[in-house]
């Protein structure tokens, strides 16, 4: 009788340990795989920051350029409107004249 049981137990004993030997070895690839994708995540992440500061400066840059433009077309402009009316004021005078 004993063999019995012991024949018995021994396919369930193996299930069991099976069982959990793949359940282990399934842990141990997720923690590896959340491992390097955290590694990733991190890197990216990095990357990104990278990006975002090259294109923060390229945004100032293009900020400043257009200001200045901008203060360019200003000053264009108004040497324009004053040589506009001191052209006007001289017709002016030789119509008066």
């Amino acid at each position: 009788m004993d063999t019995k049981k012991l024949i018995t137990w021994i396919p369930i004993v193996a299930a069991v340990l099976g069982t959990l030997y793949t359940g282990i070895n399934t842990i141990i690839k997720l923690n590896n795989t959340i491992e390097q994708h955290t590694i990733q995540i991190r890197e990216m992440t990095n990357m990104v920051a990278a990006i975002d500061e090259r294109f923060t400066i390229e945004v100032k840059n293009l900020n400043r350029a257009y200001t200045e433009g901008r203060e360019e077309v200003f000053r264009s402009m108004t040497e324009a409107r004053a040589e506009i009316s001191g052209a006007r004021a001289k017709v002016e005078a030789l119509n008066d004249t």
